[in-house]
């Protein structure tokens, strides 16, 4: 943080860092916490949405957010299904 002089550095760089440890440790307790809450209460339905909505974001959310910060350009999730089922399409019919 040597080059980097501005308020939030400054304010920030009292405190000590945290280990990743920790951002581990309360993505696992908030994980808990939504299966249980799904699994306890009557929702009619089952925890595992909570692990199909985490493999969600990884697969659509997150490229869409890198795709937004290398170029700057905002791909919205229409426009990533159809490039990912015109990929898919396209390669049954090549086989």
């Amino acid at each position: 943080m040597a080059g980097f002089t501005d308020v939030h550095n400054r304010l920030m760089s009292v405190y000590p860092d945290v280990g990743e440890i920790w951002y581990f440790a309360i993505l696992c307790f908030a994980i808990l916490c939504g299966c249980l809450g799904v699994g306890l209460w009557e929702t009619y339905t089952t925890p595992a949405v909570v692990i199909y909505g985490i493999i969600l974001c990884i697969f659509c959310v997150i490229p869409v957010g890198i795709i937004r910060s290398i170029t700057g350009l905002e791909v919205t999730m229409n426009v990533l299904a159809e490039f990912v089922s015109v990929n898919s399409s396209l390669t049954w019919i090549a086989c």
